[in-house]
């Protein structure tokens, strides 16, 4: 009987020495699909935002000419007008 029940408990200790084994491995894969997944939301918001908080070298050509733009309308701006007097005209027609 002693043999038998020895076997027994043989038995029970590496089934449970299994199934504690499949539930690590369970676990393990459970947290890296978590890693995994929590790295996607980082890159795809976090990354992104930075991105767009920094110029684009290859988005240079897009923005000069609006840079010239304004500084042309600020030019226009700053720019001294004649003033119209009774005796003078920019006109010599009229």
């Amino acid at each position: 009987m002693k043999r038998s029940f020895r076997g027994w408990v043989s038995l029970a200790l590496v089934c449970a020495m299994s199934v504690s084994a499949l539930a690590v491995s369970a676990v393990r894969h459970v947290a890296e699909m978590a890693f995994a997944t929590c790295r996607a939301f980082k890159s795809l918001l976090v990354d992104n935002f930075l991105s767009l908080s920094k110029p684009n070298p290859l988005d240079r050509a897009a923005v000069v000419p609006k840079v010239q733009a304004r500084a042309f309308s600020t030019r226009i701006e700053k720019r001294e007008r004649p003033v119209v007097t009774s005796s003078w005209r920019m006109c010599p027609s009229i």
